[in-house]
């Protein structure tokens, strides 16, 4: 038995029949239907009334190159793919394939078995060609199988290949598959010059003895080959990142449309080509009706790789019946040319600005399947009312949708469910509503009103019910041009389920360290009790979307719901809220990687590493990473360089280089578990892209945000007596060293008195300092110590909670008492002062020795604080995030959670720069 599966990258849309000779449509001029334009027209969806001219597909296109492994293909090689640590794959030829055994000298990393072949090309160029197919099959625990690019072995890399490129899981049942990979991946590095090799990578699932892949063929197909099969047609074409459904013709050719222009009229398109040595010219006219051709756009264009969005006027043709036509040429016949997103739209007052934001009847109500792209009956609510209307409400016929530029909000009625869809997908739904009490019953959405419909904002109550039961509950829900969905419950609705695929669940601060929540680490729990901040992250599957979740100040209590499917990776199946009556407020981020997974290897040790990930714009993206057995917050710097920190000095372990993410780890920050790359913060993030903190302020306010974000409260402290007058780290060893001792070998203490003098007196002022931030570690740990005793008596139930709190806190005070003798007394700083100075009165052969011998002491007195200081809040941080993650299975610790995280919160506020990062 053979089964296909393939995975499109540009997938071909159903339409209605398209008569076409390869002339003219047979639809005459006369007889061609006339559509519309008072709202959004999306000319896309209306090709069958298009009138088509040539758009032929040429005969000559270049063909496929396949190789079949049921004969010999000697051309294909086999490669170690980590040369230095393990053996190249020895294929055996099958009767109809070419087998991979993989055994235990392929294993890479202790986990999985790891194999590649690949082939020498003719000096190819890779924009010539648009994906790999390769038929495959196993029987064994498989896991993926991708391409690799142009072998090198002088590359720094590790992989012998110069990129990885695009993979996908394979299906282990024994059927033979067909999978399609992209030649257009995102995470790919490009390089100039021709395309030298072609690799094929596969791998096992974790800890397999033995497995085996049979390939049977491998074929590499030109870019052309997925628009021969129609002159014309309608596809999702990516360019920019941005997915746009896009008329595709052949060149020359021409599409005409009958329409009415409306008032203030305008059209919008996105022209595009194929390949960039084949540039193609673009003519857009309008004729009216018994008038003469007017040209709105002649314009040549050859970047393949960005849209050329254009906007052509249409306004000075107000009202009247025209033909529009969009016509494609090019030197080479049957060239394709791509018009994306095509949409005509108008006003009816030329005063009425274009609305925004759209409210949609589909005049029939969805079944069990929800396709928000096939809209051949819907019909836009308008506002005000068609006349003779004014007063009374709308009565829908179908389902209503609500539309903006970012998503499609569908309210279902058969189900009771609100579906929210990105307009970079429509094809996915990537969250959905329900009111907690109907959760898991047989719903509906009984009735929908319209509250305002301005072309800016619209505003609909829902009206939700079950059967046998009596709830009856409505929501408003609020929408703008951005990607907010504002969802104010009705007073008896008590909590909302918002239902996502997860992957993980972040409960981001911007003092302490975020709390990351993986379902794999809870395999015998189903539902996850967290602390209720004001911010929540969902990070979806597939690492392109982010769900963004904020709600304001209150008594709100949530819990994260978890897949009981066996399937990896295991997601958090919904976000539950007790809501407490508050709005809650949602968002959808999009972008290809917008986050990013990437498992630290024990060959990450001691080198740079190039990931396979591109940040896909600046932000302030950070991970976390093991230091000092504590998890802590790094944010990628623009460049790789070293840094101090209480640990030592080091190479600072993330960084980017242009686009790429590098990682270098070591002893001090060992290579352990998995590195979440993400973002919260704007930094040189174009206008165009929302952080989950424009979210944030957005929704809940300025002056709330204020609060949460604490941005007075991320400043470090100083411990420099004089700012800006010298620029030397402020420390005991930098003054001694670089300041001190100098002068004293060279004599000059006398001479150089009031340098002496005002250099200890910075030194005297960086102990004191840091004396003072000690005190305050001590303060916290003797207050957190009483607070939890005095809990504890009203709990006795949690009595292990409270040890394992207490045990923490206690570290603070055991740390102090370690180190006390070590650290001195301000007193001590004093006499070590009067001693140093006293040295300058007039010069001496012992002055030199007896600086040193004080040198030391002052150097031993500043170590030892630094390394107190940077201890105490390393442990402090580690209260912080395992309080917050102790009440996963404790519902009643919550809010005494709440408040251990408040307190080590504030004790965290202003640290001093030898704690943490000066990162803010």
């Amino acid at each position: 038995m053979t089964r296909t599966t393939i995975r499109a990258f540009t997938c071909l849309l159903t339409l209605p029949a398209v008569s076409l000779l390869f002339g003219f449509t047979d639809t005459g001029p006369e007889q061609q239907k006339v559509l519309m334009a008072e709202m959004p027209l999306y000319l896309e969806e209306h090709l069958d009334a298009a009138r088509i001219e040539g758009s032929e597909v040429p005969e000559d296109l270049p063909e496929p190159v396949e190789w079949r492994f049921d004969e010999p293909q000697p051309d294909w090689r086999p490669a170690k793919p980590i040369p230095a640590e393990l053996e190249a794959v020895k294929p055996v030829r099958v009767d109809d394939a070419l087998r991979m055994p993989l055994t235990a000298e392929n294993r890479a990393d202790g986990l999985r078995l790891v194999g590649i072949i690949y082939v020498e090309l003719p000096d190819w160029k890779l924009e010539d060609w648009t994906y790999v197919e390769i038929r495959a099959r196993t029987r064994d625990p498989m896991r993926v199988v991708g391409l690799a690019f142009n072998y090198t072995e002088k590359d720094e890399e590790v992989f012998p290949f110069y990129t990885p490129g695009d993979r996908t899981p394979l299906v282990t049942d024994g059927t033979v598959q067909t999978y399609r990979l992209s030649l257009d991946h995102p995470y790919m590095r490009r390089w100039e010059g021709p395309w030298t090799h072609l690799g094929i990578f596969f791998n096992s699932q974790d800890n397999e003895e033995a497995v085996t892949l049979d390939i049977l063929s491998v074929s590499v197909i030109p870019r052309e080959v997925p628009y021969d099969d129609a002159p014309v047609g309608v596809r999702y074409e990516v360019r920019d990142r941005k997915h746009k459904r896009t008329i595709f013709t052949h060149t020359p050719g021409r599409l005409e449309y009958r329409l009415r222009a409306p008032q203030a009229g305008r059209l919008d398109v996105g022209l595009g080509v194929l390949k960039k040595d084949v540039p193609v010219t673009f003519r857009i006219t309008a004729t009216p009706q018994g008038g003469d051709v007017i040209t709105l756009l002649d314009e040549t264009y050859s970047d393949h790789e960005h849209w050329a969005q254009r906007c052509v006027d249409l306004s000075a043709l107000s009202g009247k019946r025209i033909t529009l036509s969009l016509e494609a040429d090019a030197e080479r016949a049957g060239t394709v040319a791509f018009w994306a997103a095509p949409t005509i739209s108008g006003t009816r007052k030329a005063e009425r600005p274009i609305a925004n934001t759209l409210i949609w009847d589909t005049q029939s109500a969805f079944m069990d399947q929800v396709d928000v792209r096939d809209r051949a009956n819907w019909k836009v609510v308008v506002d005000p009312p068609a006349q003779g209307e004014w007063g009374r409400e709308y009565s829908f016929q179908g389902d209503v949708v609500v539309e903006n530029e970012h998503l499609a909000v569908v309210f279902w009625s058969r189900k009771g469910r609100v579906v929210i869809y990105s307009k970079t997908d429509l094809s996915k739904k990537r969250v959905e509503f329900a009111p907690l009490q109907l959760k898991g019953k047989p719903a509906s959405i009984t009735n929908c009103r319209i509250l305002q419909n301005t072309g800016d904002e619209a505003a609909v109550e829902i009206s939700f019910s079950a059967k046998e039961t009596e709830y009856n509950l409505s929501a408003v829900f609020s929408f703008g041009k951005k990607q907010i969905v504002d969802i104010k419950p009705s007073e008896n609705m008590k909590g909302i389920s918002l239902l996502s695929p997860i992957e993980y669940g972040v409960i981001p601060d911007f003092v302490g360290d975020d709390l990351i929540f993986d379902p794999r680490k809870y395999p015998s729990m189903t539902t996850l009790q967290i602390p209720s901040g004001n911010l929540f992250l969902g990070l979806l599957k597939g690492q392109n979307n982010m769900l963004v979740v904020t709600w304001p100040k209150g008594k709100q209590q949530m819990r994260l719901v978890l897949d009981n499917e066996q399937r990896e990776p295991r997601l958090i199946e919904s976000i539950d809220f007790d809501n407490d009556g508050k709005s809650i407020y949602l968002a959808l981020l999009d972008a290809p990687g917008i986050w990013h997974k990437e498992e630290l290897k024990p060959s990450y040790l001691e080198k740079d590493v190039a990931i396979n990930w591109k940040r896909p714009f600046p932000a302030k993206w950070m991970t976390q990473l093991h230091e000092d057995g504590v998890k802590t917050t790094y944010r990628f710097k623009e460049s790789k360089g070293p840094v101090y920190r209480v640990i030592g000095r080091y190479i600072y372990p993330v960084w980017f280089k242009g686009e790429t993410a590098f990682y270098r780890l070591g002893k001090k920050i060992l290579p352990k578990g998995e590195s979440l790359i993400y973002f919260l913060e704007r930094k040189g993030t174009p206008v165009s892209v929302s952080t989950p903190v424009d979210i944030m302020k957005e929704t809940l306010g300025r002056q709330a945000c204020d609060t949460i974000l604490d941005i007075p409260g991320r400043r470090l402290r100083t411990h420099h007596r004089r700012p800006g007058e010298t620029i030397l780290d402020a420390c005991t060893c930098d003054f001694t060293q670089k300041v001190l001792q100098p002068v004293f070998e060279a004599g000059q203490e006398v001479e150089k008195k009031n340098l002496v003098e005002e250099t200890v007196d910075d030194m005297v002022f960086f102990v004191t300092q840091h004396g003072e931030r000690i005190d305050e570690y001590q303060d916290f740990a003797h207050d957190m110590m009483s607070f939890l005793k005095l809990k504890r008596k009203s709990n006795p139930d949690l009595k292990p909670f409270f040890d394992s709190m207490e045990t923490i806190t206690q570290e603070i005070l055991q740390e102090y008492s370690r180190l006390k003798e070590n650290i001195k007394t301000l007193d001590y700083a004093d006499e070590l002062a009067r001693k140093t100075k006293a040295l300058t009165q007039k010069k001496d052969p012992q002055n030199l020795p007896a600086y040193l011998d004080l040198g030391e002491k002052w150097r031993g007195m500043g170590g030892a604080q630094d390394e107190l200081v940077g201890k105490l809040h390393s442990v402090t941080r580690q209260l912080f995030q395992e309080a917050g993650y102790s009440c996963v299975n404790q519902p009643q610790t919550v809010e005494i959670v709440e408040e251990i995280r408040r307190r080590c919160r504030k004790c965290l506020r202003n640290p001093d720069g030898f704690e943490i990062w000066p990162d803010y």
